[in-house]
């Protein structure tokens, strides 16, 4: 940690550095609008279904 902070102090060792390239995820399935109606088959707004669980962190979902 104290590197990193050195190297803030100079900026020159920063672009000197090769950049950490990010991967983006791309999302499997199709996004629900909040009005369209709810994949579950209730007929029912998503907003007023199961929007509040489709919602739910990664980690609650597995």
């Amino acid at each position: 940690m104290d590197e990193v902070v050195k190297d803030m102090k100079n900026p020159q060792i920063l672009h000197s550095q090769k950049h950490i390239n990010f991967k983006t995820q791309t999302r499997k399935s199709k996004k629900i609008g909040r009005n369209e109606k709810c994949p579950c088959g209730s007929g029912k707004k998503h907003k007023k279904c199961c929007l509040s669980r489709s919602q739910a962190p990664a980690w609650e979902c597995i």
